[in-house]
């Protein structure tokens, strides 16, 4: 039903435009043809420049052809401020221990100009040697030894060796083995023994609590 329905709608639409296009003569499909050119036309054409938009894109393309051209350096600012006239030099007049610092100054170095720098150095101290007697010459032998021996590396033989005597041996001491020293000793054992089946006892609890936790 529902497509026969459709097959009935599509017919009477075929039939219906078919009509109306078998009436419509040339000149009016012609006619309303050129009205939808020229309504596309008329839609697809540029909007006219508004006289604020071109004023607007003249400006423009003058600062744009300044720019190029490298005019627009004249467009910087100018600092055409006065300036003020330069604050003369002001000096406090030299006390007396300044003129006496200057006075002294000058001389040392009036005579330092002169050359005469060379006449307020002290006399270097002139070389002086012990004359090379018996003594200084057996000196000189045995740290020439004592040298020698240093870099061949024979100096650890001067490593300070431990000969103090040694005390001997402490002998081993033990407590009688009395009654009450069994009692004890059996009373330990009894408390470790206890300790260990505790701690037997507990650590399935403690793996197993480790294995949840990670």
């Amino acid at each position: 039903v529902v497509s026969t329905q459709s097959t009935g709608k599509q017919w009477y639409q075929r039939r219906v435009h078919g009509e109306l296009l078998s009436h419509a003569s040339p000149v009016k499909m012609l006619a309303y043809c050129g009205l939808l050119c020229l309504l596309g036309a008329s839609l697809a054409a540029p909007l006219q420049d508004t006289p604020e938009v071109q004023e607007a894109k003249e400006q423009f393309h003058a600062a744009f052809d300044n720019a190029r051209e490298g005019k627009h350096v004249a467009l910087a600012p100018v600092n055409n401020d006065i300036q003020a006239a330069q604050i003369p030099n002001a000096y406090l007049d030299d006390i007396e221990p300044v003129v006496k610092a200057k006075a002294d100054f000058q001389i040392a170095f009036d005579t330092a100009e002169a050359g005469g720098l060379k006449h307020m150095q002290a006399e270097p101290v002139a070389a002086f040697y012990i004359a090379k007697t018996e003594e200084v010459a057996e000196a000189e032998d045995q740290f020439m030894k004592e040298f020698m021996t240093a870099e061949k590396g024979e100096h650890v033989k001067y490593a300070p060796v431990n000969n103090d005597i040694q005390a001997p041996q402490i002998a081993n001491s033990y407590i009688p083995y009395t009654q009450e020293v069994v009692d004890a000793a059996d009373q330990f054992m009894t408390y470790y023994g206890e300790a260990k089946l505790k701690a037997l006892a507990a650590t399935p609890a403690v793996e197993a609590a480790t294995s949840c936790c990670w």
